[in-house]
């Protein structure tokens, strides 16, 4: 979780709007972010173990991985939030720190 929270703050540090969800973010707190990332007012949103299934924002064009793991299918769901269809959208940026690509394969 605090390395999450450190990305966030490096991403903000940049000028680059960004925040940290978790589990123990109140409900009405991480539904504003939610909202205001749908909007582009928030540009990167990092988490723990938070968004594992569920979550559907066809507009996100970028995944930057951090944690890795064994589950072809975990890495399929992590990936997977930037490569859903979205109008206007024709690509996506994928960028895995923890070599997942290289034990799973590309996603393609």
């Amino acid at each position: 979780m605090e390395y999450s929270k450190t990305i966030a703050e490096r991403y903000n540090a940049a000028g680059i709007p960004a925040i940290h969800l978790d589990g123990e973010t109140p409900d009405e707190e991480r539904k504003e972010a939610l909202k205001l990332f749908s909007e582009g007012k928030i540009k990167v949103v990092t988490n723990c173990a938070l968004f594992g299934e569920g979550l559907d924002i066809p507009a996100i064009d970028a995944v930057q991985i951090a944690r890795p793991t064994k589950s072809l299918g975990l890495w399929l769901q992590m990936v997977g939030r930037a490569l859903r269809k979205a109008l206007g959208k024709n690509q996506a940026i994928l960028i895995d720190h923890t070599k997942n690509w290289a034990i799973h394969g590309l996603p393609t």
